[in-house]
């Protein structure tokens, strides 16, 4: 009983010596919290929203030692501040119930794939292979330069075609890939730095089902103003989308987490519903600090559609993991709307 009691007197100290070390970076997680749950929608609260796992990780473990410690009523000031980020984290581990149930008894599917590649990678063959491999119907590559586009276009034919492609020296290059048929495609200018966008609609289902798709790669919030175009982006996908296709899809390097308000508008406004939810944390960003890192990839669908996988594929050499997300329509809201306005005319 002796050598317990020491080793417990041993372990107290040690964990007494800690705490005021501890207490400076734990109370800097807890006025982030704050700000970020606030939403004071300006540039440096808005990037706090991305660290509420990360907050936890810190939050957690010295509240324990609080406790052990007996500074209970220093643990219990840490509590609210943990549950906020618990419920932030844990909502996306909650199913997306309200994407549409009424199905219209088809099975038809759609895989998506979506690698930011890193302009300065050379990995150009596990980049191909992890395409492939994916056995994605559409692939979206970002900050793709010529000689990217040279590698992609020659390693993935025959089996893809290329949909749309902007290929630039910067970090906004472009490219859609597809191995399946697409009725049309465009680039779009987004924002007023204009970095392009892949607007393509492709058919699904033995129905015929036409289906949009906005792939795209929004500014990092870096800066106060990279911040706010980086949210009238959001804003132009949005709008764009809504009269674009019904049946819409919107994947892409969105540089935000999902706890974003700007992030929340986009989904609420868009009438769209986030992949995330239900799949959980699935971060992309960073590659080297997986799973510690954020995650940046989203697709984002309209109630046409359900997820039913989601998951992160491996390093291809990229500073970003890939995301691959595949998609069921549920019903086509395409030809319900074509039959709402007929009926509107007929009533007329």
């Amino acid at each position: 009983m002796s050598g317990d009691a020491n080793r417990k007197a041993r372990v107290t100290k040690a964990i007494n010596a800690l705490i005021p070390v501890c207490w400076p970076f734990v109370g800097t997680t807890m006025v982030f919290t704050l700000v970020a749950i606030f939403s004071l929608r300006i540039w440096v609260p808005d990037l706090f929203t991305n660290f509420y796992f990360h907050f936890l990780l810190l939050q957690i473990p010295f509240a324990i030692g609080l406790a052990l410690s007996g500074h209970r009523k220093q643990a219990l000031s840490v509590l609210p501040f943990i549950l906020i980020c618990f419920f932030q984290v844990g909502s996306l581990y909650i199913p997306d119930k309200t994407s549409s149930s009424a199905s219209s008894g088809t099975n038809a599917t759609v895989k998506l794939l979506q690698i930011n590649v890193l302009s300065q990678n050379k990995q150009y063959d596990d980049v191909v292979s992890a395409v492939k491999k994916s056995g994605a119907d559409l692939a979206l590559l970002e900050e793709v330069t010529p000689v990217w586009l040279e590698k992609l276009t020659a390693g993935l034919a025959p089996e893809y075609a290329v949909v749309q492609a902007s290929a630039r020296e910067d970090n906004f290059g472009i490219a859609l890939f597809s191995k399946i048929p697409v009725l049309e495609s465009r680039i779009l200018p987004l924002g007023y730095v204009q970095t392009p966008t892949v607007a393509a609609k492709f058919k699904l289902g033995e129905s015929g089902a036409v289906c949009g798709l906005l792939a795209t790669h929004v500014l990092p919030p870096l800066s106060a103003q990279y911040f706010r175009e980086r949210n009238l982006q959001y804003d132009e996908l949005r709008l764009f989308g809504n009269k674009y296709s019904k049946n819409l899809i919107i994947m892409g390097d969105l540089n935000t987490t999902s706890w974003s308000p700007f992030f929340q508008d986009l989904i609420k406004t868009g009438h769209l519903h986030d992949s995330t939810r239900g799949a959980g944390l699935q971060p992309t960003w960073p590659a080297y600090l997986y799973p510690f890192g954020i995650g940046l990839e989203h697709c984002l669908y309209s109630d046409a559609f359900k997820c039913i996988k989601r998951s992160v594929g491996s390093d291809v050499g990229s500073d970003h993991l890939p995301l691959i997300v595949e998609l069921q329509l549920q019903r086509d809201l395409e030809k319900d709307f074509e039959k709402d306005l007929e009926q509107s005319h007929e009533k007329q």
